[in-house]
């Protein structure tokens, strides 16, 4: 019999979701800040030489890869948040059909 149900906690789909909002901004915020951190601390470096580029190259990367995960963290909450639509609008089909 429990094979066909599906209990949906509304409380819990919001906490997911701004779970997923929460660790995406933090995860921006935090590549920037750090960003800035380095940024400041090799200023002093001539932007010619071979260890300057690196690091900048460097940078680059970890920026792309953390965008990247910061995109897949708000995809996540976008999805959690069409689930809880979904969920509510079946519950409010579901009370209607027992009124």
């Amino acid at each position: 019999m429990a094979e066909g149900r599906l209990i949906f906690r509304e409380a819990s789909a919001q906490a997911l979701e701004d779970a997923f909002v929460k660790r995406a901004a933090g995860l921006r915020a935090g590549i920037s800040g750090m960003g800035a951190e380095v940024r400041a601390e090799v200023a002093a470096w001539d932007s010619g030489t071979e260890s300057r580029q690196a690091q900048e190259q460097r940078a680059g990367q970890v920026e792309k890869r953390a965008e990247l995960l910061v995109q897949a963290l708000e995809r996540a909450a976008a999805v959690v948040r069409e689930i809880h639509s979904l969920a509510s609008r079946v519950e409010a089909e579901n009370v209607a059909s027992l009124d």
